[in-house]
């Protein structure tokens, strides 16, 4: 990653697809994440964090989730939902104020953090990798349109003849606190003369899929056109015919 100049791009990549945006004649990639419309942030500057370790010394490995605000870590859980995890955190902060004003080394220690696996994201925007030759690529963040929830996978279509992307995600698993990601019902996006990537409102492709779509994939039906099959978690698999007149 260092030397394609992707080592500060750590996402919570779902997905990855290669075509050639640009049009000049190498493999550009389209790239699925968590999306830019989820309660967890991150950036390069302030980095999202996970943390596991046995932090109650009960035999099993906890999860801790953070992130930073005016250059503090702080937990993204609050005191009824830590406490869940660690009742402990209850004898030791006795009020929302208190636990609220707490970093995350405090709460759990500096030792154990530092023994902690740990990993950052600083970045959740799904993107497109400009290929710039010489095994260098550029990062650059799709339209609004595509950020508004995950991009778990994609298949690729003709639209209006211009080569495009049916992209499809959303991501109900989260803690307590936190309410799913489910704002996408699918979205095509294509790539305009000068390499850029456009969104099509879903007002104009009709594409419309509700649930957690896990897996896209095109197949041709015995009517010679293209329909596409969406695999969704906990609902039917379906089934959407491609419209030949666009």
């Amino acid at each position: 990653t260092d030397k394609s100049g992707l080592n500060e791009t750590v996402g919570w990549w779902y997905s990855i697809n290669s075509i050639d945006m640009d049009k000049d004649g190498d493999n550009d990639y389209l790239v699925g994440n968590l999306g830019l419309n989820y309660k967890y942030k991150t950036s390069k500057n302030v980095p999202f964090s996970i943390y596991a370790n046995d932090f109650d010394v009960d035999g099993k490995l906890d999860i801790v989730l953070s992130y930073v605000q005016n250059g503090k870590n702080l937990p993204v859980r609050g005191l009824d939902a830590s406490s869940n995890q660690l009742p402990v955190l209850k004898q030791r902060y006795t009020s929302y104020d208190q636990f609220a004003k707490a970093s995350l080394e405090e709460i759990y220690g500096k030792e154990m953090l530092k023994t902690s696996l740990h990993y950052s994201a600083n970045t959740f925007a799904s993107c497109w990798l400009e290929n710039k030759g010489n095994g260098k690529f550029e990062m650059h963040q799709l339209p609004n349109w595509a950020q508004l929830s995950s991009i778990n996978d994609m298949a690729e279509i003709k639209y209006n003849k211009v080569p495009a992307y049916i992209v499809a995600g959303n991501l109900y698993g989260s803690e307590v606190e936190t309410p799913r990601n489910d704002a996408s019902i699918g979205l095509v996006l294509k790539s305009d003369s000068f390499g850029a990537i456009k969104a099509v409102p879903p007002a104009e492709s009709k594409l419309f899929v509700k649930g957690e779509v896990k897996v896209i994939r095109k197949i041709r039906l015995a009517s010679g056109n293209d329909a596409f099959l969406f695999a969704i978690n906990n609902d039917s698999l379906k089934l959407l015919e491609f419209n030949l007149k666009h």
